[in-house]
């Protein structure tokens, strides 16, 4: 064990980069075929950028370290609060928020998620303690339906289109879970009214500024380095990590690179 250590030599998004470019057919014949790449890596709890050039190596580094292709990194940021996890909890408290009458009602509480701000008023409806952050992640894993897109997700939550129905009943949205109270009591049946325009509202808002961010850091690092300027006139961009299946990112994404 002395003589074992432990290095850092590429970043998470730079590592998928090699492999993600390499299976897409990205094979440069020599150092002066080069592609510009970004890699939009949208995990649970982060998401991080990175910016590159793939070329081809040229004699020496084949000599030296035996490779065919050569990855530089002259990029990279990351949006710390953009992640699946963090948006499922900024939906559970924008609805906690939403029935904050109902939950005082009920001496009901929630925790408050890092990205977030205490609402006035909710002083004793916000807490850290073991039952409220129960009640965040009870109101995370009733949203997660909508958050994935799960078929047929509006059954989830009450949404109703029968032409049958009136358009208040149409109109009601809710979700009802077995919450805990301020002792950590069981509370069964707590009915939290919900938006579900409004809150695919708040996803696609949360991912357009990481998108906007990511674009802001390409156009940053592009203009600082000159391999990178006369790279291509096209930048490959990858989308990385679980949340990027969602079917909001690639929206994003191509209606911002259209504008």
């Amino acid at each position: 064990m002395p003589k074992f250590t432990v290095e850092y030599q590429i970043s998470e998004p730079a590592a998928y980069a090699v492999t993600a470019l390499e299976q897409s057919g990205f094979k440069p014949a020599d150092e002066n075929e080069k592609y510009l790449y970004g890699i939009f890596d949208f995990g649970g709890g982060t998401t991080d950028f990175d910016f590159g050039v793939w070329r081809g190596a040229d004699d020496d580094e084949f000599d030296k370290f035996n490779c065919d292709y050569v990855l530089e990194c002259f990029g990279a940021d990351s949006d710390v609060r953009l992640g699946g996890e963090n948006i499922l909890e900024m939906l559970a408290y924008q609805v906690f928020k939403d029935n904050k009458s109902m939950a005082a009602e009920k001496k009901i509480a929630c925790a408050l998620p890092l990205d977030q701000t205490a609402f006035i008023g909710g002083e004793q409806l916000i807490s850290n303690s073991q039952s409220a952050n129960r009640n965040l992640t009870l109101l995370k894993e009733n949203l997660r339906p909508l958050w994935e897109q799960h078929e047929d997700w509006e059954k989830e939550y009450g949404k109703r289109n029968s032409e049958n129905l009136s358009a208040d009943e149409k109109k009601e949205e809710f979700i009802e879970i077995q919450m805990n109270d301020f002792n950590g009591k069981a509370v069964p049946n707590c009915r939290f009214l919900i938006d579900t325009g409004k809150l695919l509202k708040l996803i696609k808002e949360r991912i357009q500024k990481g998108v906007d961010a990511f674009f802001q850091c390409i156009e940053k690092s592009i203009l600082g380095n000159k391999a990178a300027q006369s790279a291509s006139e096209k930048i490959y961009i990858f989308l990385a990590g679980n949340s990027c299946k969602s079917i909001f990112v690639k929206e994003i994404f191509q209606s911002t690179i259209q504008k």
